[in-house]
């Protein structure tokens, strides 16, 4: 720095500290105390002048003090009450009013990386309302978020919510269309933490699963591109949580209790073994079955009374708990806060149960004047058991999962005994396919190779325990020179620890050796059984232990200051996080019958293919800012910044940038609104476009990369011509990959009228996608060897939109009914504008895959037009002539085609021989595809296939209504949430039973199929056979098929009644609360005939919804 730059750096910062000194100059002490209507001290509202940095909590008698200037303007602001301002004019003392928010538009939210009031949000945020949550019996803080917010979507994961299941979320549409797709999951961010799963680098739910609501103080949901603050990974929307601080005043406890029983909303109505066995016998008869496979008169005449229910032997309903404590308190240099919980749900079926402990502590310290240093520390400990029983049945009502046990014992046949004594001796049975068939034992992939009970009694199981801790650390600094400048360093760090043991054991079993044999389909004290065999087919044992640790450093500058009627904030920032990931898994085949205690000596064989451990370290860097500006707290602008690196693009690509900016006008702060629209008392319009994009795609895409796989290379030397480890090149990469790109845009309406009793929240937004990671192998022109192992390319465009709106009502009834009903509804779509070019289909393959004009969400429905001309008029062939009729249709449309060699055809059937009675007539819709990609007309060949599919209805669009009703009445509280929906096209449960006598089991069905067509005794069956109609299914517009798709329930519900002051005193409590809460409860409405299911649950659930009743208690100390 030279002489004359010298000169002027240091009179500016002369002039500069004169400026600063005569603002403290004028600067003296303010004081006085907040009340509320009633007079009582408001303790822990925020006192702070405007245009500095810094603020000062009331004490718990309502009293503070702060610095001020009579020019400057103090805002108080609180959760629970509407905020205020006040100029300081010459006043020593100010005393301050603060009345019950009557408007969500008063509120103070949290946004990233710092807070605002809501009427100044000009983005896509909502908050949500924390007291709809406490007392709904879920396990987490993601299942109580069900229908609080449009455009939030909660749902249980595909295996059903087992206990230690947590659900999935997603903020809006989502596109991931590359091979290794990336999470839909929003971004999670906890007290400003990204929260990330170390392994992937992808936005993780755990901590927040982890969380106990006792714990949160907030949560916000960021909806648009007001996320870009985060950067790539809050592409999908971000959900903001802060935890509970402390609050001055003397300590305060607090306790929470839930004491809770589940049980299946119902099951299936399934068949008696009875009903099993004229079905049998029907099914038997469609495929010309020998005598021998029937059930006999006799032993239907004793399947009358066997009811060997598997399901019923193995549930249960179970209990859970739910325990919180927290103590808060402070002084004003000081405050501190700590929280405990304890979860526990127990099992249903088997030995599915989990455990969950949580512990929380922070404490926020002013170390000097205009210096506070804030901590948290956190940790969190699982326990999660569950059953091991993988069949690997491929069939039906089981799919092979590691938990395949609901669906399998919900529809084994109710003839089939558990367990029988053999020559004194209990044994557990082998489950009989079906009368038709023996399978011998050992083997896999079938239902008779296994049995439920046999593994559930030899300890198949697995367990997983997890530990977990964060630690949340900062130190923020107010510049005394510069009014309203301050600096914040934080630093956080969380790690994991999981082991998983898991074991599926070998077991015994004895066989009906003649199972297939007329009258000895039974099991009973005559029966043949085999000689008890040990099955190890599927025997395994795994131990996996991992530890993954994130760390997150940023260094914060604020900036915020009011000059008139202009306000200033600004916050910039430098983050750098670091992941690390590593896990180790031994793995062993056949433990050997009776051995197995836990550890490897007892596993058996170790596989070295499967034995393998992983190692991943990756890392973030990012900056990022953010500009508010206001006018007259009317007109209110918003712009942000974030540029993020990513190293799983080649270094061309590392860099993404994210902009975004927003605009609002608070239309009822103008004078001539006030005057002219007096019944509106909130009304804003705004808006707001952003880019933000994503990174899904795993590292080193754009580098060739090589595997080392066992048997895959040659050897040399002592090795020479055996099959040894080799190097094997993975997938061919693009250099070229780089992030996708989404432009958002948002336009909202938020306005109450009528005193704020009807206020309205409205958000419209289309969204435009561009370059997103594409799996390119389905492109015309790619080469079969191709495969799969072509790395994704920037390729495909979209267009998402949709809208969301919440409106809600709230009054007051004689001044002694307080109510609120709050409606959220949200609906959406897309359209691909550009996709690669794909082969010519019939229209149904076409109209929904990924192709150009068509949407991923809202997809048309077709199917099969049934044929009506049938003597019943319902597409079912019950007569000779109505086989005849069908056949005559068919040839005329061959006769007429003009193809050569036309001839009729139903699903490979040629003759009309071939025809058989309960079989359902479709429409000849359309033939072969031509040379030019048209389509030819009827040719009388129905196939197995899309060919004839025809449009049924234009899209498969559901709609759907939560709606929150709250009631309060001295002491009485009643919450419950109501859930509508609509739309959509819905069809019956018909769930094939395979026809080959060797493969494939013969399941206990529906009671629906009790009323199956059968020529020999049941012709006017209202469905068809199941043998001989099993093409098309109910992909047919048939109208036995089709059910309304109409639903109304409540979600849940909770009564409630604070204790009165004089009676709670006596106990030397503050104040007590007693409650009754349910969830997944009624349904107004089921259209399934004879309701032989429930609205929840379809047949081929791997565990069901469960219905869970609390009795609740708050304690306040």
């Amino acid at each position: 720095m030279n002489l004359q730059q010298t000169k002027k750096f240091s009179l500016s910062f002369f002039l500069l500290m004169l400026l600063a000194a005569g603002a403290f100059a004028q600067a003296r002490p303010v004081t006085g105390q907040v009340t509320d209507i009633e007079g009582k001290p408001v303790p822990g509202v925020t006192v702070i002048v405007k245009g500095t940095a810094g603020n000062v909590i009331t004490d718990k008698e309502g009293k503070f003090k702060v610095m001020a200037t009579p020019e400057q303007t103090i805002e108080f602001t609180h959760i629970a009450y509407a905020s205020k301002e006040v100029k300081v004019g010459a006043h020593p003392t100010i005393d301050v009013m603060l009345t019950k928010a009557d408007s969500q538009m008063d509120d103070v939210i949290v946004i990233g990386y710092g807070s605002q009031r809501q009427r100044n949000i000009t983005g896509s945020v909502a908050s949500v309302n924390l007291a709809r949550l406490g007392d709904q019996p879920v396990a987490t803080v993601a299942d109580a978020l069900r229908g609080q917010v449009p455009g939030l979507n909660v749902q249980a994961p595909g295996t059903g919510m087992r206990p230690g299941a947590t659900p999935t979320v997603t903020v809006r549409q989502q596109f991931n269309w590359g091979k290794d797709g990336g999470s839909p999951s929003p971004l999670i961010v906890i007290d400003d933490v990204i929260q990330v799963d170390p392994s992937t680098g992808l936005s993780s739910l755990d901590r927040f699963n982890m969380l106990d609501l006792s714990e949160v103080e907030s949560i916000t949901v960021l909806r648009d591109a007001t996320a870009a603050i985060y950067g790539s990974r809050a592409s999908q929307g971000a959900i903001i949580i802060k935890t509970k601080k402390g609050k001055i005043g003397a300590p305060k406890i607090s306790y929470s209790g839930k004491f809770e029983t589940n049980n299946a909303v119902s099951f299936a109505k399934t068949q008696s073994a009875y009903d099993y066995g004229i079905f049998t016998n029907r099914f038997g008869r469609a495929l010309n079955w020998s005598a021998e496979k029937f059930f006999s008169p006799a032993e239907l005449e004793t399947m009358k009374s066997l009811n060997y229910d598997w399901l019923d032997h193995a549930w249960s309903a179970a209990n859970a708990m739910q325990h919180s404590v927290t103590v808060s308190g402070g002084a004003e240099r000081a405050t501190y806060f700590f929280g405990g919980s304890y979860y526990t749900q127990g099992a249903n079926l088997g030995v599915n149960k989990f455990n969950r402990y949580s512990f929380r502590a922070g404490t926020d310290v002013t170390v000097a004047n205009g210096l506070k240093f804030s901590a948290t520390l956190g940790a969190n400990n699982s326990d999660l058991h569950k059953s091991f029983t993988k069949l690997n049945i491929g069939d039906a009502y089981s799919q092979g999962s590691e938990q395949a046990d609901f669906s399998v014992l919900q529809h084994t046949p109710k003839y089939i005994p558990w367990s029988w004594n053999v020559n004194g001796k209990d044994q557990w049975v082998s489950p009989s396919a079906g009368p038709n068939q023996v399978v011998s034992i050992p083997s896999s992939g079938k239902l008779p190779n296994t049995n439920y009970f046999a593994l559930l009694n030899n300890g198949s199981s697995t367990s997983t325990q997890t530990f977990n801790y964060n630690a949340n650390l900062s130190l923020a600094y107010d510049i005394p020179f510069i009014k309203g400048l301050s600096v914040k360093g934080v630093y956080a760090i969380q790690s994991t620890n999981s082991k998983t043991d898991q074991a599926q054991l070998p077991f015994i079993l004895v066989n009906n050796v003649d199972g297939a044999k007329q009258d000895k389909h039974l099991y009973n004290d005559s029966t043949n059984w085999s000689a008890p065999t040990v099955n190890n087919k599927q025997s395994r044992a795994s131990f996996v232990s991992s530890t993954g640790t994130t760390s997150q450093m940023n260094f914060f500058v604020n900036y915020e200051r009011t000059f008139g009627d202009h306000s200033i904030s600004f916050v910039a920032s430098g983050e750098r996080a670091k992941n690390t990931y590593y896990d180790n898994t031994l793995f062993y085949n056949t433990p050997g019958l009776g051995v197995y205690n836990g550890t490897s000596v007892t596993a058996g064989t170790i596989d070295p293919t499967l034995t393998i451990s992983h190692k991943v370290e990756s890392g973030s860097l990012s900056y990022l800012g953010r500009l508010n500006y206001a006018y007259k707290s009317r007109y209110l602008f918003q712009f942000i910044f974030r540029s993020d690196a990513s190293s799983r693009f080649a270094p061309k690509n590392y860099w993404g940038k994210f902009p975004m900016a927003s605009a609002g006008w608070v239309i009822s702060d103008e004078d001539w609104f006030k005057d002219n629209v007096g019944f509106v008392n909130f009304l804003k319009i705004r808006g707001s476009m952003g880019i933000t994009g994503n990174d899904n795609v795993k590292p080193w895409k754009w580098l060739q990369t090589y595997t080392i796989l066992p048997g895959t290379g040659i050897g040399f030397g002592s090795n020479g011509g055996q099959f040894t480890n080799g190097v094997t090149p993975e997938v061919v990469p693009n250099p070229d990959i780089k992030w996708d790109k989404n432009v958002q845009h948002n336009l909202g309406l938020d306005f109450s009228l009528l005193k704020n009793r009807l206020s309205v929240n409205i958000d419209k937004y289309w969204n435009n996608y561009s370059n997103l990671l594409t799996l390119m192998t389905g492109a015309l022109g790619v080469p079969w060897s191709v495969g799969g192992g072509f790395a994704e390319q920037n390729y495909s465009n979209a267009n998402a939109w949709g809208e969301e709106i919440t409106v809600t009502w709230k009054d007051r009834i004689a001044n002694k009914v307080d109510y609120s009903i709050s409606m959220n509804f949200g609906i959406g779509d897309n359209k691909t504008t550009k996709y690669f070019d794909q082969a010519i289909k019939y229209p149904a393959d076409m109209a929904t895959r990924k192709q150009v004009g068509n949407s991923s969400t809202n997809i048309p429905v077709y199917g099969l037009r049934v044929w009506k001309n049938t003597s019943t008029g319902d597409g079912i062939l019950r007569t000779d002539d109505d086989i005849n009729n069908y056949w005559q249709y068919l040839t005329d449309n061959a006769n007429k085609s003009g193809v050569a060699g036309a001839a009729p055809g139903y699903n490979g059937i040629s003759t009309k021989a071939g025809m058989k009675k309960g079989m359902v007539a479709y429409q000849d819709i359309r033939g072969a595809i031509n040379a030019d990609g048209t389509y030819g007309g009827p040719n009388g060949n129905i196939e197995g296939s899309t060919q004839d599919y025809d449009l049924l209805k234009k899209d498969n669009r559901t709609y759907g209504i939560s709606t929150n009703l709250n009631f309060a009445y001295k002491g009485i509280t009643l919450q419950a949430q109501i859930a509508t929906s609509w739309g959509g096209y819905n069809t019956i449960d018909w769930i094939r039973n395979s026809t080959s006598s060797t493969a494939g089991a013969i399941w206990a069905q529906s009671i629906l199929a009790n009323y199956m067509y059968d020529s020999t005794d049941n012709p006017n069956g209202k469905y068809p056979n199941m043998v001989n109609a099993d093409f098309g299914g109910t992909s047919s517009d048939a109208a036995f098929w089709k059910v309304p798709s109409f639903r109304m329930y409540v979600r849940t519900m909770s009564i409630g009644y604070t204790l009165p002051k004089n009676l709670v005193k006596r106990a030397r409590l503050d104040n007590a609360r007693l409650y009754l809460s349910g969830n997944n409860l009624w349904d107004f409405y089921n259209p399934y005939p004879h309701h032989y299911r429930n609205m929840y649950d379809n047949l081929t659930i791997s565990y069901p919804t469960l219905r869970t009743w609390a009795l609740g208690v708050n304690l306040g100390f």
